[in-house]
C-alpha cells in the first residue's frame, strides 16, 4: 500500500471516529446524521452532476442504488437508536467490527472471494478487539445484552448488506454518483422520518 493510501486510510478512519462521536453526543442522534446527510448531499452535488453528465445513469444500476438507499436509511435509523440508548464504547466496536466479520463470510458465499492469511489475521483481531473492549474483571462479556447493543447488531448487518450491495453497486455506475445519489436519497428517506416525529 502507498503511503498515500494509507495515509488516506487513516484519515478516513479518524473522521469516522469523529463523526460518530459527534452522533453519540447530539441530544438528538437521528437529526445530527440527518442534518450531515445534507450537508454530504450539497458537497456531493457537483461532483455528482458532473459524473452523471459525463457517463449517464445506466439503468443497471438503478437496483443498486434503490437498495443502498434503503439500506444506509435503515443504518442510519438504527445507529441513531443504538447511539441514543447505549454507550459509544459499547455500540461502536460492535457495530463496526460485526460489519467487519460478515462481509468476508458473506462475499465469500456471494461473490467467491477469498480472504488472504493476511486479512483472515485482520478480522481476528477484530474480533479479539471486541472481546478485550468489554473484559469483566470477574467475567469474559462481550455486552450483547448492555443497552444499545440489539441496536449495535441491527447496525452491523445493515452495515455488511451495503457492503456487498456497494461493492456491485459501483462496477455499474461512477462511485462518485453512487455515493452522491445514496446521500440524497437516505436524505429524503430520513427527512420523512424527521417529519413523521416532528
Amino acid at each position: 500500500m502507498s503511503p498515500v493510501a494509507l495515509g488516506l486510510v487513516i484519515g478516513a478512519a479518524v473522521i469516522h471516529a469523529g463523526w460518530n462521536a459527534l452522533a453519540k453526543r447530539a441530544g438528538d442522534p437521528l437529526a445530527f446524521l440527518w442534518c450531515a446527510g445534507g450537508a454530504g448531499t450539497l458537497l456531493c452535488l457537483p461532483g455528482v452532476l458532473y459524473a452523471l453528465g459525463r457517463w449517464g445513469f445506466p439503468l443497471a444500476a438503478l437496483p443498486f442504488v434503490i437498495a443502498t438507499i434503503v439500506l444506509h436509511s435503515a443504518y442510519f435509523f438504527t445507529l441513531a437508536r443504538a447511539y441514543r440508548s447505549g454507550d459509544l464504547s459499547v455500540v461502536y466496536p460492535i457495530a463496526r467490527g460485526l460489519g467487519v466479520v460478515l462481509v468476508p463470510v458473506l462475499a465469500l458465499a456471494i461473490f467467491d472471494e477469498r480472504l488472504s492469511p493476511a486479512g483472515a489475521s485482520g478480522v481476528a483481531l477484530v474480533v479479539i478487539g471486541i472481546f478485550a473492549l468489554h473484559w469483566r474483571r470477574r467475567r469474559a462479556a462481550i455486552a450483547l445484552l448492555a443497552p444499545g447493543s440489539g441496536w449495535a447488531i441491527a447496525t452491523g448487518i445493515i452495515i455488511a448488506s451495503y457492503s456487498l450491495v456497494d461493492k456491485a453497486g459501483v462496477t455499474r455506475l461512477s462511485p462518485l454518483a453512487y455515493i452522491g445519489l445514496m446521500e440524497l436519497g437516505a436524505f429524503v428517506v430520513l427527512g420523512l422520518a424527521m417529519l413523521a416525529r416532528r
